[in-house]
C-alpha cells in the first residue's frame, strides 16, 4: 500500500514500514532514466534465451577488480593470480578446452582483424573487452559487438556450474 503524506512516500509489507521522501525517488527514478543497461544486458536482451545465462557474466562485471598484492592460489589449476576473473577468462588451466572452443567461435563468426586485436590485448582489457565493458571497440559495429557478447554468453555459461563458488556469485 502507498500512501504520499507531505511529500513522504511510505510502503507497508506486513509488519514494517519503509519512508522514502518523493523528492529523492525522483531524483533517483530520472538519473536511472538516463543510464544504459550494461552492454552484456543489451546483448542478452536480443535473445531471450540468453537473458538468464547472461546472469553469470553481469555478476563478473559487478564484481570489484583486485588492486593488491594478494596472491590466491586457484584450485583447480594450481596456479596463482591476482585477480580471479581475469584468471577464469585468461589463464586457468582447467577452463583451456573451454578457452580454446570460445576462440574458435570468435575466428569463425567475426572478422580476422577483430579476432587478431582481441588475440593481441592484454589480460586485463581482454577480460574488460569479453565482460563488455569496453570503451570502444572501433573495428566492428556496436550491433557487432553485441553478437560477439552473445557468443561470450554462450561459451562460457557452461564453465558456471564449476567456477560459481570460485568467483562467489550464483
Amino acid at each position: 500500500m502507498y500512501v504520499l503524506n507531505e511529500g513522504w512516500f511510505y510502503t507497508s509489507t506486513f509488519t514494517s514500514s519503509v519512508a522514502f521522501n518523493t523528492c529523492t525517488v525522483f531524483i533517483f527514478y530520472s538519473f536511472i532514466k538516463l543510464q544504459n543497461p550494461a552492454m552484456i544486458w543489451r546483448a542478452a536482451k536480443s535473445s531471450p534465451a540468453l537473458l538468464y545465462k547472461a546472469k553469470f557474466i553481469a555478476r563478473l562485471c559487478a564484481l570489484p577488480s583486485k588492486t593488491g598484492t594478494d596472491f590466491v592460489v586457484c584450485s583447480k589449476c594450481g596456479k596463482v593470480y591476482l585477480d580471479e576473473v581475469v584468471h577464469f577468462f585468461t589463464s586457468c588451466d582447467a577452463l583451456n578446452t573451454k578457452r580454446t572452443l570460445f576462440w574458435d567461435s570468435v575466428v569463425d563468426e567475426f572478422p580476422v582483424i577483430f579476432s587478431t586485436w582481441l588475440h593481441n590485448l592484454d589480460d586485463d582489457e581482454l577480460t574488460v573487452t569479453i565482460l563488455g565493458k569496453a570503451p570502444d571497440v572501433a573495428l566492428i559495429s556496436e550491433a557487432e559487438y553485441l553478437d560477439f557478447l552473445c557468443v561470450v554468453i554462450k561459451a562460457w555459461y557452461t564453465t558456471t556450474d564449476q567456477y560459481n563458488e570460485r568467483v562467489h556469485v550464483g
